[in-house]
């Protein structure tokens, strides 16, 4: 057989094949195929079919080269790669069954987002509603309540009046009381936890505990007449003093944090009584940082109580 036969037979053959093959998927005559593409002559590319559920192929993209699988994506909405590229789209995972949103992306599942770093336990703060509670709030009825608001910074106040019988005496007056109300859902209770500073004169308390330095907890004051620090919580009742020490001729700052257990709108009551009327002065012109009047001293003793955190049992 001469060289020019064999090759039109060979091209005769490799045209013939093609053609077959194309017929297979989408018919001789441009009549749809059986998975939605066309024939060879309908101008569409041999497999630019769109899949039964309206979604496509798995990976959300189109073909690698636009005209090879040119499938949808299986959420209508975008693959894994958006379609187009390998990896030019979104995260086809679908939404959290409740509506919420990803638990990695900082969400709380009901549907609205709080701070991404909210999460129980984590010091970023509380999960409650849509919100995110600081450390001085608790979760009431979907809502994050500052319940201990009325608490911080509240003072025991017992200024010097006038001078004093003795160099480092003055007169401060009488009793000074204050009161104020915890907030918080009815019939909760909550752990708070405060901090407590100032410049006092020590005293002796009997009874109750303590935790080694300066807070009492229970007990009574003893019969002398050094100053009393009190604060009464009404509901649980209970009674804690801020200034246990050995005393003395001269006043000492303190600084320290302790917690007290508070019942929703219970009453606080804050007590400072001078009981003879007389206190040791602040002489050595005492000063505790970051609390007014620093950086002068304060002409007498006080307390100042801050909220550190507030927990619903």
């Amino acid at each position: 057989m001469e060289r020019g036969k064999v090759v039109a037979v060979s091209l005769s053959l490799v045209v013939g094949a093609v053609f077959a093959a194309c017929g297979s998927s989408g018919g001789a005559t441009g009549e749809p195929s059986p998975d939605g593409g066309t024939g060879n002559d309908g101008g569409s590319s041999p497999d630019a079919r769109v899949s039964v559920d309206a979604g496509g192929g798995q990976d959300g993209s189109n073909g690698s080269d636009a005209g090879g699988d040119a499938r949808m994506a299986i959420d209508s909405g975008g693959g894994q790669d958006a379609g187009g590229g390998a990896d030019a789209g979104n995260d086809a995972s679908p939404p959290p069954a409740d509506g919420g949103v990803d638990a990695d992306a900082g969400g709380i599942g009901d549907g609205a987002v709080a701070d991404a770093s909210c999460s129980v336990g984590d010091a970023g703060g509380t999960p409650c509603g849509a919100s995110c509670c600081t450390s001085v709030q608790a979760c009431a009825v979907g809502s994050c309540v500052d319940v201990a608001a009325s608490l911080s910074g509240l003072r025991w106040e017992l200024p010097c009046l006038s001078p004093g019988t003795a160099a480092n005496l003055c007169n401060a007056g009488g009793l000074i009381t204050k009161t104020t109300t915890l907030m918080g859902t009815s019939g909760k209770s909550y752990t708070v936890k405060l901090h407590f500073r100032g410049v006092v004169e020590p005293k002796t308390y009997t009874g109750g505990t303590n935790d080694g330095a300066y807070f009492q907890t229970g007990g009574s004051p003893a019969s002398d007449t050094y100053n009393v620090y009190e604060l009464g919580v009404s509901d649980p009742p209970q009674t804690y003093y801020l200034n246990l020490g050995a005393e003395g001729i001269t006043v000492t700052s303190i600084d320290y944090e302790a917690s007290i257990l508070v019942n929703a709108g219970a009453t606080i009551t804050l007590a400072a009584d001078p009981v003879d009327g007389v206190e040791i002065n602040n002489e050595n012109d005492v000063v505790v940082p970051g609390v007014p009047p620093d950086p002068q001293p304060y002409n007498g003793q006080f307390v100042q109580m801050d909220v550190v955190s507030v927990v619903a049992n």
